[in-house]
């Protein structure tokens, strides 16, 4: 019997004050330019930054995505970003179509609930993360050394604890807001591809990783986003990562997460499980079984010895949790 437990907060959102306006109230805001590009007048350019009511304006827009605008919770002024549609979507579906603004200019103005909620985790990755005052040169996209001097990082603790044929793994949460240029195996960066790395981006995983909209990052939502695999299995690859474990135990632990899905309702993946569990051995499916997995058997060896491997991994990608979104 395996028993995992999983403790602690990884990162948590700048507490901000719900406002609900007016549409009228909304339609009557004025959204000054931050700054004027490829001007040659240094005076002009200063004098623009100077009246600007913005503090932060995306230069590289997500793919798939739109803008939205909403209140700084630091300074009050205005910040503009873009988030994937699916992602303005699922909030829209959370918060309601009412904090949502369409603009006469195409940007859409956060209100009330939703412009706290996401302004709240603006504010933690733009100054508790310093995403903002690391891109020194101000182009909008943090490169590796930018991004070494972010707090996108934690650290975490664990034991292995056997019990006859009993194991209990714990783990939990240990100093938060961490240098993201930390590379001891214990530390858990949120920025799995490190390219093109923008507040934006940051934004739109954080906000699709807290699964409960509670403005805070759990450390299980953010190792089974790091592993993409549940919490109990994400969990064991932990342990595994962390200090190994002895193969009949790995064994021991496979054929009683095989025997669970066994009773899956997924007829492919019972007979997936039905397979691996009869050791590879074909001649135990029955028909139905071996159309259902046609494709998969017809990529094994003629003699049949890779068959379990080639099983293993296609019963991970069927089970697969996709949580994490790559971006452009």
């Amino acid at each position: 019997m395996i028993n995992t437990s999983i403790s602690g907060t990884a990162f948590t959102a700048v507490s901000t004050d719900v406002v609900n306006r007016t549409n009228k109230e909304m339609s009557e805001e004025e959204i000054f330019s931050s700054g004027v590009s490829n001007s040659s007048n240094d005076l002009q350019t200063q004098k623009v930054k100077e009246t600007s009511n913005i503090s932060y304006e995306t230069q590289h827009k997500l793919s798939n995505s739109s803008l939205v605008v909403f209140n700084d919770p630091t300074n009050g002024k205005y910040a503009i970003v873009s988030l994937q549609n699916s992602t303005i979507d699922m909030l829209k579906n959370h918060f309601g179509e009412d904090d949502f603004y369409k603009r006469d200019d195409g940007i859409t103005r956060l209100d009330n609930k939703a412009e706290a909620y996401v302004a709240g985790w603006f504010g933690d990755i733009a100054y508790k993360r310093e995403f903002l005052s690391a891109d020194s040169n101000k182009d909008g996209l943090l490169s590796d050394s930018e991004y070494g001097s972010t707090k996108n990082s934690f650290s975490h603790h664990g034991n292995v604890l056997g019990f006859g044929d009993s194991l209990e793994i714990n783990t939990w949460v240990g100093d938060t807001y961490e240098s993201s240029s930390a590379s001891s195996n214990n530390y858990i960066n949120q920025m799995k591809n490190k390219t093109n790395i923008t507040i934006d981006k940051q934004l739109d995983i954080t906000i699709n990783n807290d699964d409960d909209f509670n403005s805070e990052i759990s450390f299980e939502e953010a190792l089974t986003t790091h592993y993409n695999k549940n919490t109990e299995d994400s969990i064991i690859q932990l342990a595994k990562d962390m200090v190994g474990l002895p193969k009949e135990l790995e064994d021991a632990m496979m054929m009683e997460k095989l025997k669970k899905l066994s009773e899956h309702n997924d007829d492919k993946i019972r007979a997936m499980v039905k397979l691996l569990l009869e050791k590879g051995d074909i001649s135990m499916l029955d028909t139905t079984d071996k159309e259902l997995l046609s494709n998969e058997l017809s990529e094994a060896n003629e003699d049949g010895s890779d068959i379990q491997k080639i099983m293993n991994k296609k019963l991970d990608e069927l089970l697969k949790i996709e949580k994490y979104k790559e971006y452009e």
